[in-house]
């Protein structure tokens, strides 16, 4: 019975495998392993690693001897902003014009002043802030002066401000009251812009006051009038 069922199924018993076969099989592996992996890229492989060590290393070269290096900020004022760039630049330190003022004392265009000051040290890359002296002097507005304040008044509140008075001129009138207020020989009024280095004049009374007619009369025609009558009996 057993060989009828061996002759009906032929084969179904699984044959013994040989050691060389096995070892066939390792090989075949390892050879698609080495395909699929070739030498030249292993060797290019190595190459960029070594390639970006050495590019790290040298950047971080360059920030450690960098970290903590300080210098000595340099007097900038005097020097025009092209100038005081490249003083800056040659001390690996930045520059940056932040604001300008107006110096009549100071040659337009020039640094007046540094955020650090002289002789401070300062980690390299740092920013120095610069003022520079503007070209054009700025303008006040004329406050309401005229006809409204003495000139006492008047010439403290204008000084404060930052305005430059000329002399007084003289007018017959209440004595030093202000009467108006006149920008290169003409007469303004309150918000006309006014030149900080051109000089106002005010135009004060002198204390001389001249009555018209009308007013004349009204205060001294009675009086006169009658003086007038005293001499005329007296004739």
């Amino acid at each position: 019975m057993s060989a009828d069922k061996d002759k009906e199924f032929p084969g179904t018993e699984s044959a013994p495998v040989s050691g060389k076969e096995t070892k066939d099989k390792k090989a075949a592996k390892a050879n698609k392993k080495e395909k699929k992996f070739p030498l030249w890229k292993n060797v290019l492989a190595m190459i960029v690693l070594v390639a970006l060590f050495i590019t790290g290393a040298y950047w971080a070269s360059i920030l450690y001897t960098r970290h903590g290096k300080e210098v000595a900020v340099p007097d900038l004022k005097g020097l025009t902003v092209r100038q005081a760039y490249e003083r800056l630049d040659a001390l690996e330190l930045l520059g940056e014009v932040r604001d300008s003022i107006y110096n009549r004392n100071i040659a337009p265009g020039v640094i007046c002043d540094q955020s650090v000051h002289t002789g401070n040290y300062v980690k390299v890359g740092r920013t120095i802030g610069l003022t520079v002296n503007s070209d054009h002097a700025p303008t006040l507005v004329l406050p309401d002066v005229a006809d409204n304040m003495s000139y006492r008044e008047a010439m403290a509140k204008l000084r404060s401000m930052g305005f430059t008075l000329g002399q007084p001129e003289y007018i017959n009138g209440e004595r030093d009251w202000v009467y108006s207020v006149k920008y290169k020989g003409y007469n303004v009024s309150v918000g006309t812009r006014i030149d900080i280095n051109e000089p106002i004049t005010l135009v004060v009374g002198d204390g001389h006051y001249m009555m018209d007619e009308l007013e004349f009369d009204e205060a001294y025609g009675d009086t006169i009038g009658a003086v007038y009558g005293d001499i005329l009996e007296i004739f």
